[in-house]
């Protein structure tokens, strides 16, 4: 059985803010971590594990930050969706390992309308 997470733009919005309100520091300096998070995991079903760079492997949990150069795995029926600082989403499927090697966003940049 394949598990789908799927958010509306509002409810997405709604995780996003709920969920970077909360994130806590858990001892980092707070520039460093500012300067390598790229995200948050804003669902997770229902095992997945993450291994920051420099770090070991931890269980992957709703709340989470995530990092530049930070590896994503799941079990075979596990899933996880990631919301990025910049607002967007992606979801990692089941029996994947994805490595977060690239990340580019200014938050400085003018929109397009």
């Amino acid at each position: 059985m394949l598990a789908s997470i799927s958010l509306t733009p509002r409810a997405t919005a709604i995780v996003a803010s709920s969920v970077l309100s909360v994130l806590p520091l858990s001892g980092m300096d707070a520039t460093a971590e500012a300067a390598d998070r790229v995200g948050v995991a804003s669902a997770v079903t229902p095992k997945a594990t993450s291994t920051p760079p420099g770090a070991g492997t931890r269980t992957l949990k709703i709340g989470k930050s995530v990092f530049y150069n930070e590896r994503i795995t799941t079990s075979d029926s596990g899933v996880v969706q990631v919301l990025l600082v910049d607002g967007s989403t992606f979801t990692v499927g089941p029996r994947s390992s994805l490595l977060i090697d690239k990340f580019v966003y200014n938050p400085h940049k003018a929109r397009a309308r």
